[in-house]
């Protein structure tokens, strides 16, 4: 089996939601969800209809910044 090294990964752009710390634990008791409901939502990792509940709170009523990140596959 060939080892990958790092020239052989490549980078995509991701989406992510940028929100500040202590409204993380306002999103889940918002959400009645836990933290890491919370992040999975603002990583895109989940789509769920409460993760999609989660991201329009965050930015509509919480100031959240969606950006891009790198991520390396």
């Amino acid at each position: 089996m060939k080892k990958q090294t790092r020239a052989t990964k490549r980078a995509i752009k991701t989406p992510k939601i940028l929100v500040a710390y202590e409204d993380i634990s306002k999103l889940a008791t918002l959400h009645k969800c836990s933290k890491v409901t919370v992040y999975a939502a603002l990583k895109y990792s989940s789509n769920s209809h409460r993760a999609q509940e989660i991201r329009k709170d965050a930015l509509d009523n919480f100031g959240g910044i969606e950006i891009e990140e790198n991520r390396f596959i």
